[in-house]
């Protein structure tokens, strides 16, 4: 898991000067933050990233290793929680229904290992490839964008519940800007 503070730094640019004092916008500088790869126990839940400070949320990509069957894949969980509360909290079968579960029926109907992608993409939040090994009938990847502005004044975490009865492996590159 990646934990940022953000605080600002003497070359913070100033976006507008009112009444003389700087105010920033949340883009003004944008940090990536990688998690690295964590893993998920079953049945627990995992911090992919954590930022404190004030800031804006501004896109993120996460990828899942699951190596499960394709339902038990759609139940993973995706949660962020802002300033402390949870304020996202959606399964990859109710993400998948954004896109009316495009890349889903093309993973179902799966017979090669194969990269899939959707035929079309929520330009929001909306999964964008999975890997379907044939010799194992698991999915062994899939990738997910959240692509929508979320701001925070004291934190930002994004998480990952994983209620299967195994462990899988998740990871997250998400572009975070800050208000100092």
């Amino acid at each position: 898991m990646s934990i940022y503070t953000l605080d600002r730094p003497d070359f913070a640019p100033i976006v507008i000067n009112y009444p003389s004092r700087p105010l920033y916008g949340g883009e003004s500088i944008v940090i990536e933050i990688d998690s690295g790869s964590v893993s998920v126990a079953a049945g627990s839940e995992e911090n992919l990233i954590s930022v404190t400070g004030a800031g804006k949320f501004v896109n993120a990509l996460i990828m899942f290793k699951p190596d499960t069957s394709l339902a038990n894949t759609m139940s993973l969980v995706v949660r962020i929680y802002l300033d402390g509360s949870r304020r996202v909290n959606l399964t990859l079968n109710e993400i998948e229904a954004w896109i009316g579960h495009n890349l889903y029926n093309k993973l179902a109907g799966a017979t090669a290992t194969d990269y899939y992608y959707p035929d079309w993409i929520n330009p929001i939040i909306t999964p964008i490839m999975g890997h379907y090994d044939s010799t194992n009938d698991v999915i062994d990847s899939y990738y997910l964008m959240l692509n929508f502005v979320m701001e925070f004044t004291e934190s930002f975490t994004l998480a990952v519940y994983n209620p299967l009865t195994t462990d899988i492996v998740a990871s997250c590159k998400a572009l975070v800007g800050y208000y100092p």
